[in-house]
């Protein structure tokens, strides 16, 4: 019963209703106008507290719902692992500020699958369980990469093709000029200089433009292929025994190539 129509109302329900007025004002402060219309009409602060709760527990679970389905079907794709890492643990804390946390087991297990073939080796064996926390999975994971350099930046293959797409209709532009942008932009790194030996390489393979055109101290090298992203200089077996009549001595250290003519070392490498 409302105050104004009681001539003796009941003090303690006078107390309660100033309590409840002084609540409810605080709720409807602290809303936003398209919020507000939610509670438009509603007479105590628990009708206010009920209907707000009503509200956006629906859009909680709806964004839980697409959070967790965001997080279970996420793939590190073309990204790096860095990047990968970052977009997975953004998920996972958007869920956490809405009360839903993850376990570890979860997440551990949802960022492995996510991680792509490359990584097959070692989510093979990271799922075996018992399978470890996701803080141990993560520090694991960013040691593999390092060591199988997993998570270089694009490769500079792709720096070719977008290089070539872009200058499509600059006719100043020859393919001959795109290896040398290619060199010109190449990151910096402490690649080797040295040939090593590969019985594997149907050619000679560098990423260095320099060296096309000289060789491997006296024997100057024929088709020698560019690959920018190449990490050693790698010296093709059989296509140097097929060019000059040489033969290969491997060694636990590395190669010596002889002359067969004359029975001379003409040069030597890692192997």
């Amino acid at each position: 019963m409302d105050v104004e129509s009681n001539p003796h109302p009941n003090p303690a329900f006078v107390k309660w209703q100033k309590s409840d007025r002084l609540v409810k004002g605080w709720l409807t402060a602290t809303l936003s106008e398209e919020v507000l219309g939610i509670v438009v009409g509603l007479n105590t602060s628990v009708e206010v507290w009920n209907a707000l709760v009503h509200a956006f527990a629906r859009v909680s679970s709806d964004r839980s719902l697409a959070l967790k389905q965001r997080l279970t079907s996420m793939t590190r794709g073309i990204d790096t692992l860095a990047v990968y890492l970052r977009r997975f643990k953004a998920v996972c804390d958007d869920l956490a500020a809405i009360g839903k946390l993850v376990t570890d087991e979860k997440k551990s297990w949802w960022l492995l699958n996510g991680l792509g073939k490359e990584y097959a080796m070692f989510t093979t064996t990271m799922l075996r369980p018992p399978v470890l926390p996701y803080s141990e999975i993560v520090t694991l994971l960013e040691s593999y990469a390092k060591r199988h350099n997993l998570d270089a930046q694009p490769a500079p293959q792709m720096v070719f093709y977008a290089l070539k797409c872009f200058n499509r209709f600059n006719h100043s532009i020859s393919p001959d000029d795109i290896p040398k942008a290619l060199v010109a932009i190449k990151i910096a790194d402490n690649q080797d200089s040295e040939w090593f030996a590969n019985t594997g390489a149907t050619d000679h393979i560098t990423d260095d433009l320099a060296i096309i055109g000289t060789g491997v101290s006296s024997i100057k090298l024929n088709d020698v292929l560019l690959v920018p992203d190449i990490k050693k200089n790698l010296l093709s077996v059989s296509k140097l025994t097929t060019d000059f009549p040489f033969t290969f001595e491997f060694d636990g250290l590395g190669f010596v190539i002889k002359d067969m003519t004359t029975n001379q070392i003409v040069a030597k490498g890692c192997k």
